[in-house]
């Protein structure tokens, strides 16, 4: 009786241990690089960008920030990660933000292309979901979503980094 409580106190530990000790991979085929973006909603161009406005979007690449079909000069301090930076207000009237390489093809030359809650790869077809916060592949056969980065939203700034 002693032995077979002895095991099962054991399995129940190992159990414990395994579950409790499980770290979620979070590695990303995308190579890190620098991501520093800040964004002021409460003046200027980015009034709009705010929590109310569902999957309105603000890309930053190394030509410019586009926002609302309009391009305006890339701050020199702004770091845009491997392929461009993706903000985008998600369904939960959130921030999120994405590299813009597609971690199936790693072409950083042929950014995916946002339209709304969506990412498309031109180069494989894949597509990525914005909506749910989290940059999961919607379409194709990436098991990967997009390198997703830091959001912080405080009086008005969204701040971006990795």
């Amino acid at each position: 009786m002693r032995k077979a409580m002895r095991l099962v106190t054991g399995l129940v530990l190992t159990a414990v241990c395994l579950t409790g000790c499980w770290v979620e991979d979070t590695r990303s085929s995308v190579p890190s690089y620098p991501v520093h973006i800040t964004i002021d909603t409460r003046t200027g161009a980015y009034v709009h960008f705010v929590p109310a406005n569902l999957n309105s979007y603000v890309i930053v690449m190394k030509e410019g920030v586009y926002y609302n079909n309009l391009v305006y000069p890339r701050p020199i301090d702004m770091s845009y990660g491997y392929g461009g930076v993706v903000i985008n207000v998600n369904n939960n009237s959130q921030y999120s933000a994405f590299d813009l390489c597609c971690p199936v093809c790693l072409n950083r030359t042929q950014p995916v292309q946002v339209y709304g809650g969506f990412a498309d790869c031109p180069t494989c077809g894949e597509s990525y979901e914005l909506m749910n916060g989290l940059g999961t592949p919607s379409k194709g056969i990436s098991r990967e979503a997009l390198r997703r980065y830091k959001t912080v939203y405080f009086d008005g700034v969204v701040q971006v980094t990795n």
